[in-house]
């Protein structure tokens, strides 16, 4: 289960998908990268949503900016996360907040 919904509702369509897997016994790393597309000629605010299979955890979550860079996202507790994920929405800046 894959999903990306802007704040109205509407639906963002995955463009691209790669998966790549490297099993390290007892362990295996799986790497997912997406790429959405925003039709719209504005700024939007979307909910990213995955679903990972049980026992699974998160290492590691980046977002590729327009300019090619990538923002890598840090773990923080979760008031000062979402105090910050705040601030950057009225900074125009593209924030990203993993729950």
């Amino acid at each position: 289960f894959i999903s990306l919904t802007a704040s109205d509702g509407t639906s963002l369509s995955l463009e691209a998908l790669r998966v790549r897997v490297v099993v390290e016994d007892p362990l295996a790393f799986t790497e997912v990268a997406m790429a959405f597309r925003n039709r719209d000629d504005r700024t939007i605010e979307a909910k990213f949503q995955i679903l990972l299979p049980q026992l699974a955890s998160l290492s590691r979550f980046a977002m590729k900016l327009e300019q090619g860079k990538w923002q890598e996202g840090e773990v923080v507790e979760k008031q000062k996360a979402r105090r910050v994920y705040e601030s950057y929405l009225r900074q125009s800046v593209d924030p990203a907040l993993l729950e």
